[in-house]
């Protein structure tokens, strides 16, 4: 138990310190959050990754200019796109098409709530906008650095998971 509250803990830190740091590209309709490369972890350390994902998304958002609605939808996304990436993980053999169905996962909840809901329906950005840049910048973050990053760990990690 010890170790998944920690984990939790150095998870979500992260992911609000390196949001927070890279802030001009890290929110608004078109945006790269490099935190979300950090999105697969549950599919290779489990639950505890989700919460630290769903926690250090809320913290960052505090200072989105979406306010209070980019905290809690923000923070719902990586909650739904880490559970969704949990699951495949637990259920699907380690290989790199199961973590490519994970990163898609990722991009498709992404794109549908922050960029459908939070960016066109609640903030009136054009949907040739919001969807498209939203779905850019979720591949470059879930399919690039973040299957990237899954990988090396996951090599690193051998044998102790």
């Amino acid at each position: 138990m010890r170790v998944s509250a920690i984990r939790a803990a150095v998870i979500a830190s992260v992911y609000a310190v390196l949001t927070i740091a890279l802030s001009p590209i890290s929110y608004g309709p078109i945006q790269v959050r490099v935190a979300d490369a950090l999105g697969l972890l549950p599919y290779l350390l489990g639950f505890s990754a989700v919460i630290g994902l769903t926690v250090g998304c809320a913290i960052a958002n505090a200072i989105s200019p979406y306010g209070i609605w980019d905290m809690v939808l923000g923070s719902f996304t990586n909650f739904i796109g880490g559970s969704l990436a949990w699951v495949i993980g637990m259920n699907f053999p380690r290989k790199l098409w199961s973590l490519i169905l994970a990163a898609v996962t990722e991009i498709s909840v992404t794109t549908l709530i922050i960029g459908y809901v939070l960016l066109h329906l609640m903030y009136n950005e054009p949907v040739f906008i919001s969807i498209p840049f939203t779905a850019i910048g979720s591949t470059v973050s879930y399919g690039i650095l973040g299957v990237g990053l899954t990988k090396v760990m996951e090599r690193r990690l051998e044998g102790s998971l």
